[in-house]
C-alpha cells in the first residue's frame, strides 16, 4: 500500500466513524426529545445555577414546577427525570448531575424504588435516559456498560457486548423508513422552555376523577430484587461520596401492594437514617388535592395538582434546607425570570383549546 492509499484509506476510515456517531446520535426511541431537552438543558447551564436535583420518573417531572418555587422562594430546583427511569441507573445520574452543576441537595423520587424490574422493560426504560444523555460522553460510557450487565444479570439470552447500545444505530436504522419519524426532533438539541417541568396539552389540564383513597401503613410487600439493592446502593453512595439525599413520595391513588411497597421502602430509609417525607397518606388534606379535577390518571397530578404539589414541598425545602435566594443573581435571573409566567401562559390556551373542543362536541350531538 502506498502512502497515498494509505491516506485515503485513514481518510475513510475517519469520515465513516463520523458518519457512524452522527446517525447514532440521531436514531433514537421515539418521544425522547422531551428528555433530551430537559438533559440538555441542565448541561447548558452557567456553573452554580443549580441549588437542589430532583432525580426520578414520572413521579418527579409532573410534579414540581421548579420555576414555581424559584419565583416564590428564589430556589432553582432541577428535575432530572424520565419515564420510569431505572433506579439502578439513579447514581449515574448524580454522577451526570455533578459533572456540570454542584447541588445542595440531592431529591430522590422514592416511588421509583417499587418498579419491577422485567427485560422486555428494563430496555427501553434504560434507553429512554441514555439517549437524552451526551453521546459518547465519560458518562455516558459507564452508563450504557451498567446497563448492559444489569440488563444481562436478568436476561442470559442478551448480548454481553451490548452492541446496540453503544452504536444505536444498529437498533434505530429502519426509522429511516417511518412516516412519523422526524429528524428535527433529534438533530440537535434545544433548551426546555419550562425550566424541566413536563408540558403537554393532552394530559396538563386532563382530569380524570379518581376513588377514595385508603393506606394501610400496616401493609408491608417485597420490593423488586434489583430495586431493593439500588435503593441500598445509592444510600451507600451518597454516604461514600457525603452527598445529601431527600427522599420524597409524590401524591397518587395506590392499590395495596403498591402501599405495601412505600412501606417497605420507609422502613429501609429509616433503617438507613436517611431522610424522606410522604405526599402519601394525609395528602389530599395537606395539600388541598381534589380528586376530582386534580388527577390525569391514579398514578399523576395534572397542572392544578402538580400547583398544589409546589406550594407545599417549596415551603418545606425553605423551612428545612438552606437553598439560597436566587432571585437577584443576575446570571440566574436570566435563565429563570418569566419561565413560570410562560408556563401558566401555556395552560392558559391549552384551556382554551380544551373548551373549544368541548363545544364542538356538544355542538355536533
Amino acid at each position: 500500500m502506498t502512502k497515498k492509499q494509505f491516506a485515503r484509506a485513514c481518510a475513510f476510515v475517519l469520515v465513516f466513524a463520523l458518519l457512524l456517531v452522527a446517525l447514532c446520535d440521531l436514531f433514537e426511541l421515539e418521544k425522547t426529545e422531551i428528555y433530551d431537552q430537559r438533559m440538555y438543558t441542565y448541561r447548558q447551564y452557567p456553573e452554580d445555577m443549580i441549588d437542589a436535583v430532583f432525580i426520578g420518573t414520572s413521579g418527579v417531572d409532573r410534579y414540581i414546577i421548579g420555576p414555581k418555587a424559584y419565583d416564590e422562594y428564589g430556589m432553582t430546583v432541577y428535575p432530572l427525570a424520565t419515564d420510569a427511569m431505572p433506579t439502578w441507573l439513579f447514581t449515574n445520574v448524580i454522577d451526570e448531575a455533578l459533572t456540570y452543576q454542584n447541588p445542595q441537595l440531592f431529591i430522590i423520587d422514592a416511588r421509583a424504588f417499587g418498579q419491577e424490574n422485567k427485560a422486555d422493560t428494563m430496555e427501553v426504560r434504560a434507553r429512554r435516559l441514555l439517549d437524552s444523555m451526551q453521546f459518547m460522553s465519560k458518562n455516558w460510557f459507564k452508563t450504557v456498560r451498567k446497563t448492559v450487565d444489569t440488563i444481562c444479570s436478568v436476561d442470559e439470552s442478551q448480548s454481553k457486548w451490548g452492541v446496540s447500545y453503544y452504536l444505536p444505530f444498529v437498533k434505530y436504522h429502519t426509522k429511516w423508513a417511518d412516516e412519523d419519524y422526524s429528524i428535527h426532533n433529534n438533530a440537535g438539541s434545544w433548551f426546555h422552555e419550562y425550566g424541566g417541568f413536563f408540558m403537554y396539552e393532552g394530559l396538563s389540564v386532563k382530569a380524570l376523577k379518581q376513588p377514595q383513597p385508603h393506606y394501610d401503613t400496616t401493609l408491608r410487600t417485597e420490593l423488586d430484587p434489583i430495586s431493593e439493592q439500588a435503593l441500598y446502593d445509592l444510600i451507600a453512595y451518597s454516604k461514600e461520596k457525603n452527598i445529601e439525599l431527600l427522599f420524597v413520595d409524590t401524591p397518587q391513588i395506590m392499590d395495596d401492594v403498591e402501599i405495601g411497597k412505600a412501606n417497605t421502602i420507609y422502613d429501609i430509609l429509616e433503617k438507613e437514617g436517611m431522610n424522606y417525607v410522604s405526599y402519601i397518606s394525609g395528602a389530599e388534606k395537606e395539600m388541598g388535592l381534589d380528586r376530582k379535577t386534580d388527577f390525569y390518571n391514579s398514578g399523576h397530578v395534572n397542572y392544578y395538582g402538580a400547583e398544589k404539589f409546589t406550594t407545599v414541598f417549596a415551603k418545606y425545602l425553605d423551612e428545612n434546607y438552606d437553598l439560597p435566594d436566587r432571585r437577584n443573581d443576575e446570571h440566574v435571573k436570566e435563565q429563570w425570570d418569566g419561565v413560570y409566567d410562560h408556563i401558566k401562559d401555556t395552560i392558559k390556551v391549552y384551556e382554551e383549546k380544551k373548551a373549544q373542543k368541548a363545544a364542538e362536541e356538544v355542538a355536533a350531538k
